[in-house]
């Protein structure tokens, strides 16, 4: 259509129009690839922003918040990180007789650690943790938090459900108020059971490191 309008026209005016279709269709591209670089800033592929978008469809669900939230409470006696306010970062190891908890958390440029060791049933009103609070210098602070960053952390998609016969379960999670430029996310966890993956064991071991 576009081609038998040009040869009923001037050759001036075919210039003419010749450039101003350019400079449309440059327009486009331009809109287009503004467009998919703002749905996905960091060229993750389809099979990770596909399990990223299950995984926070699952996490976006009330029930399913409410239920880690009450878990949390009950168990470890710890707050939710879905209502957090401040960066917060936690790592939880759990088993039927052995619990740790390391909490880091940034509040008004101060950096807080709370450990907690529980050995027997997690909720068991009988079992008391031992608990250690203590403060870190922001270059603990910053090499936790750009290890995790280097580690593509916030992109993780490690979750396995694989189930073991007196195993034990691992996480990470975490809230930053500023969204993540990957995910656009606040929120993010990782974990499994038994895990094996070597990445995620090695963030693991950035928290028990803290002292």
């Amino acid at each position: 259509m576009v081609s038998v309008l040009l040869w009923t026209m001037p050759p001036i005016k075919i210039i003419k129009t010749l450039k101003s279709l350019q400079s449309k269709i440059i327009v486009a591209i331009i809109s287009l690839l503004t467009i998919s670089c703002s749905k996905n800033p960091c060229s993750l592929s389809s099979e990770k922003l596909a399990a990223l978008n299950w995984q926070d469809s699952v996490l976006s669900l009330p029930e399913t918040r409410e239920h880690i939230k009450a878990w949390d409470k009950a168990s470890y006696d710890e707050p939710s990180l879905f209502e957090a306010t401040n960066e917060s970062y936690r790592y939880k190891l759990g088993s039927h007789d052995y619990s740790e908890i390391i909490r880091i958390e940034k509040r008004d440029n101060n950096y807080f650690v709370t450990k907690k060791v529980f050995n027997g049933m997690p909720g068991d009103p009988n079992t008391k943790p031992v608990i250690q609070n203590f403060q870190v210098s922001i270059q603990t602070w910053d090499s936790l938090t750009n290890s995790l960053k280097e580690m593509d952390f916030w992109t993780y998609c490690y979750i396995d459900t694989t189930r073991y016969l007196d195993g034990y379960t691992c996480s990470i999670e975490a809230f930053n108020p500023i969204k993540n430029k990957c995910t656009s996310k606040n929120y993010h966890v990782i974990g499994g059971n038994c895990p094996k993956d070597s990445n995620f064991l090695k963030m693991c071991k950035l928290f028990k490191q803290l002292k």
